[in-house]
C-alpha cells in the first residue's frame, strides 16, 4: 500500500515549488497538503532538461518483423556542441538493443543502461561543429510503437503500425533526444508490404518499389519541432483529398469507409485551416496536414507535425449524429499545429500552452461556426468538468512543476479551465487587444519553445498591459472565487448597496482573488451596467439607481470562473431564465430553481422552459436539473423532452430519468424510445436509466440489446451499465461472457467495469478480474482496475499494487492508484474526535517548527 506522507519532506518540495514560481514562503503549507497525486510522496520538482548540445536533424531509417513486433533501424543525428570541448553524448534510448554506434566510418564506443545510451566521441567538439552520429539499433517496444494484428479472436482486426510520441515516448523507437526544449528537422524512410502505406511528416519526397514485394517511402519534414511529434503510421487505408488553397489535406481512413462517412467527420477541415490562419495572422505552416485513423488509438487524437493521428472512432455513421461528433477533435488538433507545434512548451508544469490554447480556439471555431450561445455553452462545459476534478479529485495550480509522472498534468485543470482563463484573458484585455496580443505572442515564439512568462511578456509588449496579479492568481495559485452576494435598497437615498463575500477556503494554494466584475440593474427605465474590482474577503458596493431594480446580474456576460450564491426570487429567477441574454446565466436561473423543487411553480417554470428554449444546450441542462429533484412534475416533463426534436435533448432526459426507480411510467417511455429512436446514444442512455429504474422486465429488454451493433459499441455498453446498475444476479454470467477476449473492445470494457458491481463475493469473478490486469488490450487492463477497486476484495490489493508499481501506462498505473486508495479509505476505521484532535495539535507543533527553522528571505 501507500506509504503516507511525511509532512516534513512535502513541506520542503512544496517550499522549493512555491519558490520555483515566484510565490511567497508562506504557500508551501497549503502546497504541501495538495491531494494525490500531487500531493504524492514520490512527487517531485521538475525543471526543463538541460542540453550541452544542439539536435538539428533526425534521419531515420527503418524495417519491421511484424510478427515478432521488432523494429530494426539507423537513426541518424546530426548534432552541435552548445560548448567547446562537448567529449561525450547522451540520448534516450529505451529499452534497445544496440548494435553498433558510428561518425563516419568510426566505429565509437558506448556505454548503455537500457534508458541512456552514452556515446564517447572521437575527439573534443567545438561549440557549433557538426557531426552524424548513427546508431543502429533493434528493439521490441512495448511503449511509443503498437502493432495491431489480426488473431484468432479478431480475424478482421487490420494490420497497423502507430506510434505515439507524448509525452516521453518516442525514445522507445527512436534513440535522440526526448524532451520538448529541443527542435530538429526530421526524417522518415520506411520499407513495408508493398499494398500499404507509410504515412509521415512533411513532404513524401519519393515512394519506390523494394524487393520481396516491399515499397519504401521517404518523408522529410523541415519545420523544426520538438521530438514528440515525430510520428509514423503503417497500413491498409483509402487516401481522400482535399483543399483549402495552399498545403494538401489528406484524409486516410480504413478501406471500404464511404465517402458521406468521411465527409462528416472531416468535410469542415478547409473552413477551420481558413479560419485559424485569418484569426492568428500566421498561414498554416508545414508542407501538407493529413489526418489519419487509427486501431485502438491511445487518445482521441494527437497533434504529430503535419500528420495527426485519431482514433477510429472520430468515423462514425448518421445515427451517431449530433451527439457524437468529429468537429471538436478535428479542431482542436488542427489548432495544435500554431499552438503546440509551432510554439511549444519548454517544459511539461507549462503544458496548458499547448493544450488549453487548442482547447480555447476549438471554443473560437464554434463561435465563428455557429455563433456565441454555442462559443457560452462550451465554456460552460469546461468549467463544468474542472469544477468536477477539483471537487472530486484534486485541486493545483495550472502551473505546477511538482508531479509523479508528466501525464498527471494531461488534465481538466489544464485543458478545461485553462481555456477558461483564456477567455477571462479575453474579457479582461477585450477582444481586439486580446487578438492582438495572441498575433504577437504567435508572431514573437514561432519556431520556439515557451514558458508561461513569454505570453505574459508578448501581452504586455502588444498592449502595455502589466498583468502580473493575473497570472500569479489563476495560473501560480489554484481554485477559484467562490462569491455569495447580497443586494439591499435603500429607498431614501435610492441606492443599493451590494455585499460581495469571497467564500473559498484558503487551501491548497487558493487565494482572495482580485477580479474585475460587471453588475447589471434593469429598471423600468432600462439596463445599467456598473464595473466593480473585487479584491478581498468582504466588500461593499454602492450604486445611484432611480429606482428598486425588477432584475441585477452579477457578471451579466458570465465571463468569470466562479461559483456563486446570489438569493432572488423566484419570479426574478423566472424571468431570468426567460430572458437572460446569456446562455449560462440561463442555465445558472435554472439551477437555482431547481433548488427549490418544493415550490410547484418552480418546477412548472422549469418545464415550460425545456419545452420553449431555443438553444438546445439549455434545455439540456434543464432535463439534468429536473432528473435531480426526483419530483412527479419534473418526470412528466421528462417525459415530454424524449420527444424533444435535438437527440442530445433527448440523450439527457432518457439519463434523468434513471434517477426515478421504480417508476413504471418512466420504465415504459424508455423501453419506448428503446425501440424507436433511431439515434444511438439515446437509445444507449435509456438503456442504463432503465437499468436504474428496475423496473419489471427490465432484465429482458437489456438482454435483448446485446445483439445490436452500433457505433462504439454504444447501445451494448448502455446495456451493460445497465445490468450493473440492476444488479440483477442472472446478468453476471453475460457480463462475463462479454468481457472476455475475442468480444467488441468497447463492450469488453463496459463488461468488465460491470463486473465491478455484479461480482462481489464472487471468487470467480475476483480472478476473472486479476487475470484482465495482463490482457493485451489496454482499455481491458484499465477498465479492470476500476472494476476491482469497486469489488473492494482485500485479495486484489497485491495485483493491483504491481500494476501501481509497474503499468507503463500512466492511466492505468493511476487507475490502480485510486482503486487501492478507495480501498485503503474503506478499511480504515473512522477515527474519534479525540485522535482528530491530537491530529491537529500535531500538525500545529510542526507547522511551528517549520516556521521557526525557515531559512529568513532574501534582501
Amino acid at each position: 500500500m501507500h506509504k503516507r506522507i511525511r509532512p516534513a519532506l512535502l513541506a520542503g518540495l512544496a517550499l522549493a515549488a512555491t519558490a520555483a514560481l515566484g510565490l511567497a514562503a508562506a504557500d508551501h503549507q497549503q502546497a504541501a497538503k495538495l491531494r494525490p497525486p500531487f500531493g504524492d510522496v514520490r512527487a517531485t520538482l521538475h525543471w526543463p532538461r538541460t542540453r550541452t548540445y544542439d539536435l538539428q536533424h533526425v534521419k531515420v531509417e527503418l524495417g519491421f518483423d511484424w510478427e515478432k513486433k521488432e523494429i530494426a533501424g539507423v537513426a541518424t543525428l546530426t548534432l552541435a556542441p552548445l560548448n567547446d570541448g562537448l567529449k561525450r553524448v547522451s540520448v534516450d534510448a529505451a529499452e534497445m538493443t544496440i548494435e553498433s554506434v558510428t561518425l563516419g566510418e568510426q566505429t565509437l564506443r558506448f556505454d548503455y543502461d537500457g534508458q541512456r545510451l552514452d556515446v564517447a566521441l572521437d575527439h573534443a567538439y567545438e561549440e557549433g561543429e557538426t557531426f552524424h552520429l548513427a546508431v543502429r539499433y533493434r528493439s521490441r517496444p512495448r511503449k511509443g510503437v503498437y502493432f495491431m494484428m489480426p488473431d484468432a479472436a479478431y480475424p478482421a482486426k487490420p494490420r497497423q503500425i502507430w506510434t505515439q510520441g507524448e509525452s516521453e515516448d518516442t525514445r522507445y523507437w527512436i534513440p535522440l533526444y526526448d524532451f520538448p526544449n529541443e527542435r530538429a528537422t526530421s526524417e522518415m524512410i520506411v520499407t513495408v508490404p508493398a499494398e500499404m502505406l507509410a504515412i509521415s511528416n512533411g513532404r513524401l519526397l519519393e515512394a519506390r518499389d523494394a524487393a520481396r514485394g516491399m515499397k519504401t517511402y521517404h518523408w522529410r519534414e523541415d519545420v523544426p519541432h520538438v521530438t514528440y511529434l515525430i510520428s509514423l503510421i503503417v497500413g491498409r487505408f483509402h487516401r481522400h483529398s482535399d483543399s483549402v488553397g495552399g498545403p494538401p489535406l489528406d484524409y486516410y481512413v480504413p478501406l471500404g469507409t464511404n465517402q458521406a462517412t468521411v465527409r462528416r467527420s472531416f468535410e469542415k477541415t478547409p473552413e477551420m485551416v481558413r479560419f485559424f490562419h485569418e484569426w492568428i495572422g500566421i498561414p498554416y505552416p508545414y508542407e501538407k496536414y493529413a489526418q489519419t485513423t487509427v486501431e485502438e488509438g491511445l487518445f482521441g487524437g494527437m497533434e504529430n507535425i503535419s500528420a495527426t493521428t485519431l482514433y477510429a472512432d472520430t468515423l462514425h455513421p448518421e445515427a451517431a449524429a449530433p451527439n457524437w461528433s468529429s468537429e471538436g477533435l478535428v479542431a482542436h488538433e488542427l489548432a495544435h499545429q500554431w499552438w503546440g507545434n509551432l510554439l511549444t512548451c519548454r517544459g511539461w508544469s507549462h503544458i496548458w500552452l499547448n493544450e488549453a490554447f487548442a482547447t480555447f480556439f476549438t471554443n473560437l471555431w464554434f463561435e465563428n461556426r455557429y455563433g456565441r450561445e454555442a462559443y457560452d455553452y462550451r465554456r460552460y462545459q469546461d468549467a463544468q468538468d474542472y469544477f468536477k476534478e477539483d471537487r472530486e479529485e484534486y485541486r493545483r495550480p495550472i502551473v505546477w512543476p511538482v508531479y509523479v509522472n508528466e501525464m498527471d498534468l494531461f488534465d481538466d485543470h489544464t485543458y478545461q479551465k485553462g481555456a477558461v482563463v483564456l477567455d477571462m484573458l479575453r474579457y479582461l484585455l477585450g477582444d481586439a487587444a486580446f487578438q492582438k496580443a495572441l498575433r504577437h505572442y504567435g508572431k514573437k515564439f514561432a519556431g520556439q519553445v515557451v514558458e508561461t512568462r513569454d505570453l505574459r511578456q508578448s501581452i504586455a509588449e502588444a498592449t502595455g498591459q502589466e498583468l502580473g496579479w493575473f497570472f500569479d492568481q489563476w495560473l501560480d495559485h489554484a481554485g477559484h472565487p467562490e462569491f455569495v452576494v447580497q443586494a439591499e435598497w435603500d429607498a431614501d437615498a435610492r441606492q443599493l448597496r451590494l455585499t460581495v463575500e469571497q467564500k473559498q477556503e484558503l487551501k491548497e494554494l487558493t487565494p482572495i482573488f482580485r477580479l474585475p466584475v460587471e453588475v447589471e440593474f434593469t429598471t423600468s427605465q432600462g439596463a445599467q451596467t456598473f464595473r466593480i474590482e473585487v479584491a478581498h474577503a468582504r466588500e461593499h458596493f454602492t450604486f445611484p439607481l432611480p429606482e428598486r431594480p425588477r432584475r441585477i446580474r452579477f457578471d451579466p456576460g458570465q465571463r468569470l470562473l466562479k461559483k456563486l450564491e446570489f438569493a432572488r426570487s423566484r419570479d426574478e429567477l423566472v424571468d431570468l431564465l426567460r430572458s437572460d441574454s446569456n446562455v449560462i446565466g440561463r442555465i445558472w436561473a435554472a439551477e437555482q430553481l431547481a433548488r427549490h423543487a418544493s415550490d410547484s411553480e418552480a418546477l412548472v417554470a422549469l418545464r415550460e422552459a425545456l419545452r420553449q428554449e431555443k438553444f438546445y444546450g439549455v434545455r439540456r441542462e434543464i432535463a439534468r436539473l429536473l432528473g435531480e429533484t426526483r419530483r412527479s412534475e419534473a418526470r412528466d416533463a421528462l417525459l415530454e423532452a424524449l420527444r424533444d426534436a435535438d437527440a442530445r435533448v433527448r440523450e439527457e432526459a432518457a439519463k434523468a430519468l434513471g434517477k426515478f426507480v421504480r417508476d413504471m411510467d418512466a420504465a415504459r417511455a424508455l423501453e419506448n424510445t428503446i425501440g424507436k429512436d433511431e439515434k444511438v446514444y439515446v437509445v444507449a442512455a435509456a438503456l442504463k436509466s432503465l437499468g436504474q429504474i428496475r423496473g419489471e422486465g427490465a432484465f429482458e429488454r437489456l438482454r435483448g440489446a446485446l445483439g445490436r451493433d452500433s457505433h462504439r459499441e454504444e447501445i451494448r455498453r448502455g446495456a451493460l451499465e445497465g445490468f450493473a446498475e440492476l444488479g440483477d444476479a442472472r446478468a453476471l454470467p453475460l457480463a462475463l461472457e462479454w468481457s472476455r477476449y475475442g468480444q467488441p473492445p468497447r463492450a469488453r470494457e463496459a463488461a468488465i467495469e460491470a463486473l465491478g458491481k455484479l461480482g462481489r463475493g464472487q471468487e470467480d469473478v475476483l480472478n476473472h478480474l486479476i487475470g484482465l490486469l495482463n490482457d493485451t488490450y489496454l482499455w481491458a487492463r484499465r477498465s479492470a482496475t476500476k472494476a476491482l477497486g469497486e469489488l473492494g476484495d482485500a485479495r486484489a490489493i497485491e495485483a493491483l499494487q504491481a500494476v501501481a508499481d509497474t503499468a507503463l501506462e500512466r492511466r492505468v498505473q493511476r487507475e490502480a492508484e485510486k482503486a487501492l486508495e478507495k480501498m485503503q479509505r474503506a478499511r480504515t476505521p473512522q477515527r474519534t474526535a479525540e485522535e482528530l484532535q491530537v491530529e491537529v495539535e500535531t500538525l500545529k507543533q510542526e507547522i511551528r517548527r517549520l516556521r521557526e527553522s525557515a531559512a529568513p528571505p532574501l534582501p
